[in-house]
């Protein structure tokens, strides 16, 4: 979180901490000089112990509900970058044929033209001498319909990720799932890696053969490998396919023609994302003479990010301020109960030489010792709050997991979300709905008897419908 309320959090966290070090300093000055009006204090503490437990609970429910807003504003935010980070890998600049470039990360892609390789030559030339940059690939990045030819699994949406063995430098490595690393020069013609996710949904296994369907007709791969691959795209997080550009530009009939030129700053698959606006203001007078289009796309998620969590903790800060007003107000009509109670031991002390500061520094004190504790505590319950902090993040991102009702009226390449925002499936650009993985295979079998043949059936059904869409269904244009 940056921001509370449109004032920087860096500067209410100094500011508060001055105003803290300046109470405390008061404090200790006081009980220095005048001892005896600390003991004092601190004795009718345990004289009352109902009424200070309940002051403590008031002032620690108010520490909880604050440390608990930033708290779940942080989570949102941290959960959200960490998607985006994932999805994109050490990718943070897009060149793309026109606006709206992003590779899968929110749901702003859109159907792209492709352009000319030689865009490539010269926008490589123009960060040569860039420290800022330490990659740039040509890159065809499309989803398409591919079949496991050995085990008849199909998924009808497979992200085909085509890069230039000879501009991988910067974006990541390759790493084979059986342990060591792999190269995009280690792939022959005609050969690709699959990554977990594809492997999965396709039940597929290094020798293997992949059919990959393109705009004209079906071409057949050997799986090299299975790998995990986080350098760019979406290839680490849905079922995905790595092929040579070569490959790629022969399989969508796209010979001489690339998608995207991606870039990536110094620094790791976060910090890079800061020197975007340097990284543009290079690069953007050679986009604009190629009359292509350059997204900052993970700065700009970044920025979303951060601005949901903002969001979400001003929204628990508001609410929780009539909490916390209303303990406030809890507190301070308690403390005019004890003055009430304590007049006859306020006179003694104005009878035996006390001046009225001294009185109002002794309610001070036991106020500083209640609000101690009660931070003391309420920091404590917080921080054992963060402890499963990990899991609220997993949880949230997980939440695409979930099966979604069949019934849902999606449009092709529409997204399908649950109430969080985290996608169900997704309907391909062939109309073909894809599902979670569980309900493609593998799913639970029924008792039996006439519910057991009917899901049989019906799953078979499923698969055999989509199998014949891939096949008949005209390529998008």
């Amino acid at each position: 979180m940056e921001t509370l309320f449109g004032i920087p959090v860096d500067v209410l966290m100094w500011a508060f901490l001055a105003l803290l070090a300046a109470i405390i300093a008061w404090s200790i000055f006081v009980i220095v000089r005048e001892p005896i009006l600390f003991r004092l204090s601190a004795r009718n503490i345990g004289r009352r112990v109902g009424r200070a437990f309940l002051i403590v609970i008031g002032l620690m429910l108010a520490t909880a509900i604050i440390s608990a807003a930033f708290g779940t504003g942080d989570t949102i935010a941290k959960t959200i970058r960490t998607e985006v980070i994932t999805s994109l890998g050490n990718i943070d600049e897009i060149i793309s044929a026109q606006e709206e470039g992003d590779i899968e990360v929110t749901g702003e892609t859109s159907q792209l033209a492709y352009f000319d390789e030689a865009a490539f030559g010269e926008v490589r030339d123009a960060v040569a001498d860039n420290e800022d940059v330490d990659g740039v690939m040509p890159l065809i990045f499309e989803g398409t319909g591919v079949q496991n030819l050995t085990t008849r699994q199909t998924e009808p949406r497979v992200t085909v990720f085509g890069a230039d063995p000879a501009y991988m430098e910067g974006f990541g490595t390759i790493r084979d799932v059986d342990g060591g690393t792999l190269t995009m020069d280690d792939l022959a013609s005609g050969e690709l890696y699959v990554n977990p996710e594809a492997r999965d949904d396709l039940d597929a296994r290094p020798g293997n053969e992949i059919a990959v369907y393109g705009p004209g007709g079906e071409q057949t791969f050997i799986v090299k490998a299975v790998v995990d691959y986080d350098g760019g795209g979406t290839t680490s997080t849905e079922p995905g396919v790595m092929m040579r550009l070569s490959d790629a530009q022969t399989l969508f009939q796209r010979e001489g023609q690339i998608k995207h030129i991606v870039i990536s700053n110094r620094g790791d698959a976060e910090s890079g994302a800061d020197l975007t606006d340097q990284v543009m203001k290079d690069v953007q007078p050679v986009v604009n003479s190629l009359g292509l289009s350059i997204e900052p796309t993970k700065e700009e998620d970044l920025a979303e990010a951060d601005e949901a969590g903002n969001t979400f903790s001003a929204f628990f800060v508001t609410f929780g301020s009539f909490s916390i007003a209303a303990g406030i107000l809890l507190i301070f009509l308690i403390f005019v109960m004890l003055a009430g109670e304590r007049k006859s031991e306020m006179g003694i002390t104005r009878a035996v030489g006390g001046e009225r500061r001294h009185l109002v520094e002794m309610f001070a004190l036991e106020g500083l010792a209640y609000d101690l504790v009660a931070a003391a505590i309420g920091a404590a319950l917080h921080r054992r709050r963060l402890g499963d902090g990990g899991g609220h993040q997993r949880r949230l991102r997980g939440a695409g997991g979930r099966a979604a009702p069949h019934d849902v009226d999606a449009k092709p390449d529409h997204r399908v979300c649950d109430g969080g925002g985290a996608d169900l499936f997704r309907r391909d650009n062939l109309g073909v709905a894809r599902e979670p993985p569980e309900h493609r295979r593998g799913d639970p079998q029924p008792a039996g008897g006439a519910e057991a043949g009917r899901a049989r059936l019906a799953r078979l059904g499923d698969r055999a419908l989509r199998a014949r869409r891939i096949a008949d269904v005209g390529w998008p244009q």
